[in-house]
């Protein structure tokens, strides 16, 4: 559909209107807004939607607006603050453009909006608007809530601390459980972040704090995601006193593109704790740290279940957990998922380091792109309960006989490993072995060849083989 037809005006008593999913229409018929009985209206991916009506103001018993994914859309009109049963709105555009601003719909509308309920987005912050009110803190049924700003097209003479200003009366209700912060160009945060006593989930993307030592009083914090922050350097400042309890509901942590964070605390922090354990989040299931390749000390990890994920970082972190000596327990005993990629300086010395052994129940393990390590290390063959390898970009030249170990094997995947010269003996024995895929690696593609291949007898019991053929512009990345 490329329009909506001006006769739907006509349709008095519709109650309900769903337009969501058409990317081709740019803008809809102001005869919309006859539509005084409307209570739910859904335009959701209609990516082309540049405007919405501008008398939509009269829907005046609508309760639900939802436009995620309008990517297109500049602003929404003035007025809105007039649809006060309003329950529902995905997303609050301010406009980008300085001339537009009075006829758009402005902050102090959005103050007026306190039955909203859900998730709300606000972009395009950054117009230096009046902000002498407070605009979400009467938002009491409001549980998720994301600030995007925008100063790339705004007359501001100092975005740090226009932004810092605009957050101060941008405070959210106490019962907001997730918070998502996008450009926030403020080195500092308000003192109201740290009373979110009930904040589950904290996000920053592109922001340009150096550190963000308020974490330490969210007691309920169960994620902490952080990506594309070129200043951060620490997390806690070391004002913030060690506590065991610190960080005690962390359940998740992503740190992505963070290329100058260095360390968790600002300085080497006294860690030890009064049971001469060290720093450790007692509580964390799962973590990503990619393309963060300074930071080397944060606190261990000792209880991860779900995954770790260590892209381009230092593999100091992942030493210092495993490797520890506590009385009580393995650490990373319970472990279920591993994928070690890009790791460029490790070589097999440094893997033949690690107590691989107490990986116990590990089902899933991936090696990608480390360049130096020019064989599988020995421990792994202690991962008996692995049910799928993946190897990929390495360098490796044979694969050991000791794989025959990985009892419970479902998939094996061979990816861009262009000096392996075959495979072991020992895949034959893999009864449960269910998927081999083999993709870029030319010796073993003439060696898997149906029938005639060196290696077709050790693989010919496998249900699933998916042996591609190299492709002739190959060049990889080691």
């Amino acid at each position: 559909m490329e329009m909506v037809p001006n006769s739907i005006g006509k349709l008095k008593h519709l109650r309900y209107l769903d337009i969501s999913g058409n990317p081709d229409i740019r803008a809809l018929p102001n005869s919309i807004s006859m539509l005084h009985c409307l209570v739910w209206l859904k335009l959701s991916s209609c990516h082309g939607l540049k405007e919405l009506p501008r008398d939509i103001k009269k829907l005046i018993s609508l309760k639900h607006l939802e436009i995620e994914w309008c990517y297109s859309l500049t602003h929404l009109p003035s007025g809105l603050g007039q649809l006060t049963q309003l329950e529902t709105l995905s997303e609050c555009v301010l406009s980008n453009e300085k001339g537009n601003i009075w006829n758009s719909c402005s902050l102090k509308e959005l103050a007026k909006l306190n039955n909203l309920r859900g998730e709300l987005k606000i972009t395009n912050l950054g117009n230096p608007e009046d902000y002498s009110e407070k605009i979400l803190e009467g938002k009491k049924h409001l549980r998720s809530l994301t600030l995007s700003w925008d100063f790339s097209t705004k007359l501001v003479n100092n975005a740090s601390i226009a932004a810092e200003n605009q957050l101060e009366w941008l405070k959210p209700h106490q019962n907001i459980e997730q918070l998502t912060l996008v450009g926030y160009e403020g080195i500092r945060f308000c003192d109201w972040l740290s009373s979110l006593n009930n904040l589950v989930k904290f996000s920053l993307r592109k922001c340009s704090c150096k550190h963000l030592s308020p974490l330490s009083q969210l007691p309920s914090l169960r994620v902490l995601m952080l990506d594309q922050m070129s200043n951060l350097e620490y997390i806690i400042s070391n004002d913030v006193v060690y506590r065991e309890d610190l960080f005690k509901s962390l359940e998740e942590i992503r740190l992505m593109e963070l290329p100058n964070l260095e360390r968790w605390w600002q300085e080497q922090h006294p860690t030890t704790t009064s049971s001469s354990q060290p720093a450790s989040f007692r509580f964390l299931e799962r973590l990503v740290i990619e393309d963060c390749p300074k930071l080397c000390s944060m606190p261990l990890y000792f209880n991860l279940r779900d995954y770790l994920v260590l892209d381009n970082t230092s593999f100091d972190t992942f030493r210092q957990t495993i490797n520890h000596s506590r009385s009580d327990y393995s650490p990373l005993f319970a472990l279920r998922s591993l994928c070690i990629i890009g790791i460029k300086k490790l070589d097999i010395t440094q893997c033949d380091k690690i107590r691989w052994e107490r990986l116990a129940y590990l089902r899933f393990l991936r090696l990608d792109y480390l360049p130096k390590l020019d064989k599988l290390p020995d421990g792994l063959q202690h991962l008996t309960f692995l049910e799928r390898l993946h190897i990929w970009r390495c360098i490796i030249n044979t694969l050991p006989e000791w794989i025959g170990n990985f009892l419970h094997l479902r998939t094996l995947g061979i990816s861009v490993c262009i000096h392996l010269k075959s495979l072991p003996q020992a895949l034959a024995s893999l009864s449960n072995l269910e998927t081999l895929e083999i993709v870029d690696c030319p010796i073993l593609f003439q060696r898997c060849q149906k029938e005639i291949g060196e290696d077709w007898k050790k693989i010919r019991h496998i249900p699933n083989l998916k042996i591609h053929q190299p492709q002739s512009s190959f060049s990889p990345r080691l």
